[in-house]
């Protein structure tokens, strides 16, 4: 947040400003049903990319879902879903998207695509944040609507979330078949 408010005191040109730089643009019916099915579909391939690379640098995300087992689940959706999904789109697909906007979409999206994986601050989660803040680009590119990405955004983190935290609840009922499985 404090990135932001920088640069709109620095740039702040008047008031289509705000509405130029975040893409705001009410989305139609059916790109909110394509970025649902999109959001729901590109996850298997996301999984994997993070699981080949957890098997070379630690998983940050996880270890960090774990230590929010104990909050109530509202509590977790809003820390793990919501606000990133909200603040980081503002961010990368606003102001950064923005202002790559004299370049091609391709290279716009790979660059801000790069600094949202970099802005994750560990390999791990780099290679899939970077194909996910390409993705994001290429919705908000194509929808004109920053909203694109945030509801993307929203569904990849939640379901992860949620997944998550069913794994852990199923683990801590069954822990016999966790050893199980971890012996086998």
């Amino acid at each position: 947040v404090p990135p932001a408010i920088i640069y709109f005191l620095i740039s702040a040109k008047g008031k289509g400003f705000l509405c130029d730089t975040f893409n705001i643009k009410e989305l139609d019916g059916v790109n909110i049903l394509l970025i649902v099915i999109i959001s729901i579909f590109i996850q298997p391939f996301l999984m994997s990319v993070s699981a080949v690379t957890s098997l070379f640098f630690p998983n940050a995300a996880s270890d960090y879902l774990q230590s929010m087992a104990d909050l109530p689940a509202l509590s977790t959706l809003i820390i793990t879903s919501l606000l990133p999904a909200f603040f980081e789109e503002l961010f990368f697909r606003g102001i950064v998207f923005s202002n790559f906007r004299k370049l091609s979409p391709v290279k716009a999206c790979v660059l801000c695509g790069l600094l949202f994986g970099m802005a994750h601050l560990n390999f791990q989660q780099f290679s899939y944040a970077f194909l996910m803040g390409c993705i994001f680009c290429y919705f908000v590119h194509k929808t004109g609507s920053i909203f694109s990405s945030i509801l993307s955004h929203f569904l990849i983190n939640g379901s992860q979330t949620i997944l998550s935290a069913l794994s852990l609840k199923m683990a801590a009922a069954n822990p016999q078949a966790v050893e199980a499985a971890q012996n086998a």
